[in-house]
């Protein structure tokens, strides 16, 4: 008997001392990062062909820097795709054009926040610091599409995978992946002017994110112009904590 109420002592001493080591969860910690949840996997895909899961994971130092992984579905193993690091040094900049985007579409983190499967599963795309990686299965390493100092923004690949299309400088392009010919469907972008891109209430009240579709035989792309000249531009207020901007 006294064994036991030894035993009972020094479990409730243990519990004791755990829970007053035990960090305070205040209501600023749950709503600051690292997320409290963990390195969850984010936008998980199954491949055409059944074979393989495809997420973003963060990295153990960073769970807001994401990298692409597999999870193959018959041998049950799980592996890093592309670590962003490798794909690009520094540190990443946006574009206005491509935050407000991300933001209307809930897009957070930095590295690989996005890919694509091609329609046959043979290969995938993915956008990284503004340029544009294209991986073939069975291939090593991802080809790099673009290197621009222009930031590419709603990068497609096309039906049959021939071509990756994309809005730069407010005009859509496409290229051929195998030949690396880039062509200019519009020229007249710029200012007022957008070519192939959602407007802000199309984003923001419609749930539309993208101005241009490929035809099923990829022979043809439809696209919107916008033109906000007739907008009038009128000043807001940002209020932050010390400070005050106004922006038009």
């Amino acid at each position: 008997m006294q064994i036991k109420m030894k035993k009972a002592l020094l479990i409730g001493a243990a519990m004791l001392s755990t829970a007053l080591n035990a960090e305070t969860l205040t209501i600023e910690r749950i709503f600051s990062s690292p997320s409290l949840d963990g390195n969850a996997p984010r936008s998980l895909k199954v491949s055409p062909d059944g074979q393989r899961v495809t997420f973003l994971k963060g990295k153990q130092t960073d769970y807001e820097r994401l990298d692409l992984w597999e999870y193959h579905i018959e041998s049950g193993q799980t592996r890093m795709l592309f670590d962003s690091n490798d794909l690009q040094s520094g540190e990443e900049v946006l574009s206005d054009e491509e935050k407000a985007r991300r933001e209307r579409m809930r897009l957070s983190g930095s590295g690989i926040v996005s890919y694509q499967w091609s329609d046959d599963g043979k290969a995938l795309l993915f956008p990284l610091g503004g340029d544009v990686f294209y991986h073939k299965l069975g291939e090593k390493g991802a080809k790099q599409l673009l290197d621009t100092d222009a930031f590419e923004t709603d990068i497609k690949l096309s039906p049959k995978g021939n071509y990756i299309s994309f809005i730069r400088d407010q005009n859509l392009y496409v290229k051929h992946i195998e030949s690396g010919k880039e062509t200019a469907i519009t020229k007249e972008g710029g200012d007022n002017i957008k070519f192939g891109m959602a407007e802000f209430v199309a984003q923001e009240e419609m749930g539309r994110m993208t101005g241009y579709w490929w035809s099923p035989d990829e022979t043809k792309i439809a696209f919107t112009k916008v033109d906000e000249s007739p907008v009038d531009v009128i000043t807001r207020s940002e209020i932050y904590a010390d400070d005050i901007k106004l922006i038009e």
